[in-house]
């Protein structure tokens, strides 16, 4: 499974015939989704800057692409992970180590553009299809 980051729904907003939109169309859709909290923070973007040109393909973009609940196990994945990075003097952001947490309960490939803040994180797969450079971190 694929687990869209917000940068990267934001980019096929952007470019809808772009680079991530190419990839986009050779996945089977049945193994694409995204967070709940990349949701927010998608809706948040979309709010924040009502002038933004590519509102009507985020907006339609977002109708179309399975949102996922944070279940409980994420709970448990996100305080082992947390307390690791905190072990080893790491920070992630409150959202991006939810989405992590949501990406490592799911043992989804996390679709982003910020590898480098999500790389600290054990374990957790990830792909940047900006890019086309996997970043896979074990």
């Amino acid at each position: 499974m694929y687990l869209l980051d917000t940068n990267i729904i934001s980019d096929l907003a952007r470019n809808p015939s772009g680079r991530t939109a190419r990839r986009l169309s050779e996945v089977d859709p049945d193994k694409v989704a995204s967070s709940v909290v990349v949701a927010a923070e998608v809706w948040f973007g979309v709010e924040k800057n009502p002038s933004f040109r590519s509102r009507a393909r985020t907006e339609s973009f977002m109708r179309t692409v399975r949102v996922l609940e944070l279940r409980p196990e994420v709970a448990k994945v996100y305080g082992r992970v947390r307390a690791q990075l905190s072990a080893s003097g790491k920070t992630l952001g409150p959202n991006d180590m939810l989405i992590a947490a949501h990406a490592l309960s799911l043992d989804a490939t996390l679709i982003t553009d910020d590898a480098a803040a999500f790389a600290q994180v054990p374990g957790l797969k990830m792909e940047n299809w900006l890019r086309d450079a996997p970043a896979d971190r074990e």
